[in-house]
């Protein structure tokens, strides 16, 4: 499961890092499996493209429940990538509340069986990347 999860991550990165020229918004991408579209952000004074909640497999509910992921299939239209997914199952961390990056262990999102997407965060200039700037 960690190497297919490794092998999907940097596939969707290199597929992301190529904004497809005819687009008019460079925030919308394409991909092997359809038109994604994410938002900017500002991280450390620097821009970031994000694209959060990018389904790399059917949810794991029902008959596909202790199953191996079985990889999602292609859209139609253009995916929002701007809304955080939801997390998976988990249980909520609270023996020691409001320290800091408190945030990065307990859920922030809907807690949900169906939680099989990817967040990518790209840079929106790369440097000796073929792009100016």
């Amino acid at each position: 499961m960690y190497h297919l999860t490794s092998i999907l991550v940097f596939s969707l990165l290199s597929i992301l890092t190529r904004v497809d020229a005819s687009h008019q918004d460079p925030l919308t991408v394409t991909t092997t499996s359809g038109l994604i579209r994410g938002r900017a952000r500002i991280v450390l004074g620097r821009e970031v493209h994000v694209f959060t909640g990018i389904p790399y497999a059917k949810p794991p509910v029902g008959p596909l429940r202790f199953r191996k992921p079985v990889p999602a299939e292609p859209w139609h239209g253009v995916l929002d990538a701007t809304h955080p997914p939801n997390c998976c199952v988990q249980e909520r961390y609270e023996y020691f509340q409001g320290f800091q990056g408190e945030e990065l262990w307990n859920p922030n999102t809907n807690i949900s069986e169906d939680c099989l997407y990817l967040n990518v965060f790209a840079p929106a200039r790369l440097k000796g990347g073929g792009q100016e700037g």
